[in-house]
């Protein structure tokens, strides 16, 4: 186990990596396509079924976005339109999602790529299934990334891959919520630890700092109804925000007193992974030193759970459990000569990650940087 030197990693909770060898350095997402995402979900073709599955490639789209291409170009309410979880912009990303069958609908899907003026999707394959796609169904994420310009000769870099891969493979990796989790600046989880203290003012005052945020308050002395008439979306994204910070503190502080072993009054799932709670008004907390390093950060923030039931109804969290460690696998990687420099070196990873799992989580314990 090692420490992070990182600051911005430091402010979120995330002060440990499971391996102790140097890393490779290098550039995460230097280009798009750098970055591949291709979900692994549980859909049935059926012949006769009443659904149609669209398989789309897509970049520089969120899931959201090709929605609202599909609704305006099949003139469909979003109801009717199903996923099994949502994929990044910054990334080239395959997903499948489900549209009530007809013949028309099927031709009219042959025709989506007509409007597509700048090449940011394409169909790759159509079929019928039985059922809606869901949330439940997916089962994780295949990703192909590569790590641009690593500073060591190749025998160096495949070294240090071959020594991270077995640290990580006999240790576990920590299942933190990424960076991407706190925003660009770092600061999700201050506002949303503000927002379940009440601290309204005090979070107003931040969000006026910030162009997009500042556009959108409403204009009134009464702090809490100016905090309400903010878009429910970044609400939701705050309280969450400092939800998974106190989880990466908790499991930070976990993994420098007993790593990611299970130790005496751990929670486990029905498959024996250790679990931690996402805190929230109804969680129950495991004994033992696990029980204590959670009252001890709760205790630091000046926090209790109650405080997730907020005054605000639709802001009050229940809790959650999330496993303590992140879950790969069909996991290898390949050193190639940079495009852009002879003494520097590329390097590919493919790996498999279950749904929930942030895939710079894993890569962080190879870069380094």
């Amino acid at each position: 186990m090692k420490p992070t030197t990182i600051e911005n990693e430091k402010s979120i909770g995330l002060e440990f990596y499971s391996s102790d060898m140097k890393g490779i350095g290098g550039i995460i997402k230097k280009d798009k396509n750098d970055f591949k995402v291709i979900e692994d979900s549980d859909v049935e073709r059926d012949e006769k079924g009443e659904h149609l599955c669209i398989v789309v490639e897509k970049e520089d789209l969120t899931t959201e976005n090709f929605i609202a291409i599909l609704r305006g170009h099949l003139h469909l309410d979003g109801r009717f339109i199903g996923y099994a979880g949502n994929k990044d912009k910054n990334a080239v990303t395959v997903q499948k999602i489900s549209i009530p069958y007809s013949d028309e609908i099927s031709k009219k899907i042959d025709e989506l790529s007509l409007i597509d003026k700048f090449g940011k999707f394409k169909i790759i394959e159509k079929f019928r299934i039985k059922r809606k796609i869901r949330l439940g169904y997916l089962n994780g994420n295949f990703f192909e990334i590569y790590v641009r310009n690593c500073n060591n000769v190749q025998s160096e870099t495949t070294e240090k891959c071959n020594k991270i891969l077995t640290e990580i493979s006999n240790a576990g990796v920590p299942n933190y919520f990424g960076v991407q989790r706190f925003g660009a600046n770092y600061d999700t989880h201050i506002y949303g630890r503000h927002l379940v203290l009440r601290e309204y003012e005090k979070l107003l005052e931040m969000l006026k700092k910030d162009n997009l945020f500042g556009r959108m308050i409403k204009d009134t002395d009464d702090h809490k109804k100016a905090v309400r008439s903010l878009p429910y979306f970044f609400l939701d994204i705050f309280i969450a925000g400092y939800q998974s910070y106190l989880f990466n503190k908790i499991l930070s502080e976990k993994m420098k007193n007993f790593g990611l072993s299970r130790i005496e009054g751990d929670y486990v799932n029905s498959k024996q992974d250790v679990v931690l709670p996402i805190i929230g008004y109804k969680s129950k907390f495991p004994t033992g030193e696990t029980g204590e390093i959670i009252n001890k950060v709760m205790e630091k923030e000046g926090i209790t759970k109650e405080i997730f039931k907020h005054e605000i109804k639709f802001l009050s969290r229940k809790g959650d459990l999330r496993k303590v460690n992140l879950n790969f696998k069909e996991f290898g990687y390949e050193v190639t000569e940079s495009k852009e420099a002879s003494e520097k070196k590329d390097v590919r990873f493919k790996f498999w990650l279950e749904k929930g799992n942030y895939a710079t989580v894993l890569m962080r314990e190879f870069c380094k940087n």
